[in-house]
């Protein structure tokens, strides 16, 4: 199951994306799942603000968007909802 994650950018362009988010980072790296970009390579610094995680099940899914919803660099958090049938 896929957790798409939105978190907040710093506005000091100085800052580095890469510990802009840590406390994300550290609790996922916590439960052993990477945080990866949505929209690699992006520019836009909006789509840019947007990772997702894969968890192997429901129960990993949601146990990932109650662990960091309220973190204060989350704007956002929550388990996409599988595909409806075409």
């Amino acid at each position: 199951m896929e957790v798409i994650i939105q978190v907040s950018m710093p506005s000091e362009p100085a800052a580095a994306a890469d510990t802009a988010f840590s406390d994300v980072r550290a609790v996922l790296a916590g439960l052993g799942l990477p945080l990866e970009p949505l929209h690699p390579g992006s520019t836009d610094p909006t789509l840019s603000t947007y990772f997702h995680v894969w968890a192997a099940d429901p129960e990993t899914a949601h146990r990932v968007v109650s662990a960091v919803r309220d973190l204060p660099s989350v704007r956002t958090a929550y388990v996409k909802p599988p595909a409806a049938p075409a």
